[in-house]
């Protein structure tokens, strides 16, 4: 009988070391991950730090816009000299918050605009930089001053932004959802003109892989690539134009007696 007590007890002390064996293994792991995972993060975060001040530093150039040639902007449809265009999006985030009774799920929007911009209709343009007249040749730059406050002042101004619409995307897109054109108060009228519009937008998807990927998730769902992120809520194309006289500010230098943008 004490023999067989022994054992138990044996076997209790056993499986309690191994517990406790497997609790520090599985602890020293965890304390392992969480020292690779803030290396990680610090590592990421050194970078983009790095990243942010290459590119504070990158020289700017500004310059006269002196190409007389006009166009017509793409959404605006106005005469000017030129225009860039600023490719951003809109997501949806999310945050915990622990309160004393309970845990709050906060959600909202953020919109992001790319740092370069493209130049419309892809083509060269003639600028004035200290009295001599260069030719910019680059499809993208990233502009440093655009006057996006519409101040009285020579800068790039901000025309049009189109903006995809949800609500008008399940109306067009989603089958058997044209009964959601009177619950959401859409009158054919705006829905046309935001279709044409959205041909528009469309037609800039050989610029962006993002446009690309909405053409083919609203047009085109089954050929819709791989790698395609879907779970954007809205894309936006924003014109900035110029026109003879406007300063054109960007990150770039002169090298050979040329333009050469920087990135």
């Amino acid at each position: 009988m004490q023999l067989t007590k022994k054992k138990g007890c044996i076997i209790i002390l056993v499986g309690f070391i191994l517990f406790f064996v497997m609790m520090c293994s599985t602890g020293i792991a965890m304390f392992k991950f969480a020292l690779k995972e803030g290396g990680e993060q610090n590592k990421r975060d050194s970078l983009r730090k790095k990243e942010e001040l290459r590119f504070d530093n990158l020289p700017v150039i500004k310059a006269a816009l002196v190409d007389t040639n006009r166009i017509k902007t793409p959404f605006s449809k106005k005469e000017a000299n030129v225009c860039f265009m600023n490719f951003g999006i809109t997501t949806l985030h999310h945050r915990s918050r622990r309160g004393k009774n309970d845990i709050s799920d906060r959600r909202y929007y953020v919109t992001e605009y790319a740092t370069e911009f493209t130049l419309f209709k892809n083509r060269e343009i003639k600028l004035l930089i200290n009295g001599k007249e260069y030719v910019l040749k680059s499809k993208r730059i990233i502009l440093t001053d655009v006057n996006y406050a519409r101040e009285k002042r020579r800068a790039g101004n901000i025309g049009s932004i189109f903006s995809t619409k949800e609500k008008y995307d399940e109306v067009l897109f989603l089958e058997g959802h044209e009964k959601y054109r009177e619950e959401y108060k859409i009158t054919k009228e705006q829905l046309d003109e935001y279709l044409k519009e959205l041909n528009v937008f469309c037609s800039f998807r050989d610029e962006y892989d993002m446009i690309n990927c909405y053409y083919f998730s609203r047009f085109d769902s089954k050929n819709t690539p791989n790698d395609c992120d879907l779970f954007i809520e809205n894309y936006h194309l924003k014109e900035i134009v110029y026109n003879v006289g406007d300063t054109i500010s960007f990150k770039g230098k002169i090298v050979n007696n040329e333009v050469v943008p920087l990135y």
